[in-house]
């Protein structure tokens, strides 16, 4: 009968207990959210990006149309606290390089045909290692204003050329996968200044794009272009 009494007695102590658990989960789901270590500004923080670059020329000469040239990448980066001021982070993106060639260089590239266009891709898996300083110790669960110092290196999976030629009788849009005209790995240091999801950053490419056997002279190494974390917090 004691043992009777004392089980019923538990029961109304622990089922009050774990209805109030069940009441805060539902009705605070913000102080849930608080006191885990999962957030922009907490230990642990992953997050989905899109970025778009614009190919800046570097060299004295360059073959392609700038507003035409350059890279985008959509992936995941995760970033972990190390220091009160400091993150450092990991990203892993699909990454899409292309050069469109000027029409001088179309003519001396290509005599088969008076070809409209000529476009270089490149089509891979991007990996970047960064370490993100803030520049604002209190800016609630945001990021804030913050610099980005990294290194990325990019495995071309697929490169080629697409060309395309158009008149009043013909259209004709050819694509040639031609991965021995470009190297196969491209890598660098990355840098971004960022304020919360919006970020504008610069990459700069180490290794030429076309090998030494494509009679071109080297492709823009410097990429700037604006970043898109796509994510949101309390």
């Amino acid at each position: 009968m004691k043992k009777i009494l004392f089980l019923i007695l538990a029961g109304f102590i622990i089922t009050p207990a774990f209805s109030q658990a069940v009441l805060l989960e539902e009705n605070e789901p913000d102080r849930v959210y608080k006191e885990t270590k999962w957030g922009p500004n907490r230990q642990h923080f992953g997050y989905w990006f899109w970025n778009y670059g614009f190919a800046i020329p570097t060299e004295t000469k360059y073959d392609v149309k700038i507003a035409s040239s350059g890279q985008h990448n959509i992936g995941y980066a995760y970033k972990m606290k190390t220091l009160k001021f400091m993150d450092v982070g990991l990203k892993l993106s699909y990454s899409n390089r292309f050069f469109n060639l000027n029409e001088n260089t179309i003519e001396v590239f290509d005599t088969t045909r008076n070809w409209d266009k000529i476009r270089t891709f490149q089509n891979g898996i991007q990996s970047e290692m960064f370490m993100r300083f803030y520049l604002k110790s209190r800016r609630g669960n945001y990021f804030g204003p913050y610099i980005d110092l990294g290194f990325y290196a990019d495995y071309h999976l697929g490169s080629g050329w697409y060309k395309r030629y158009k008149d009043d009788n013909i259209a004709i849009n050819q694509t040639e996968y031609r991965n021995g005209d470009f190297n196969q790995l491209s890598y660098g240091p990355t840098f971004a200044f960022g304020v919360n999801s919006i970020s504008a950053f610069a990459q700069y490419n180490l290794n030429s794009t076309l090998t030494n056997d494509v009679n071109l002279n080297p492709m823009p190494s410097l990429i700037f272009g604006v970043n898109f974390a796509l994510f949101s917090a309390n």
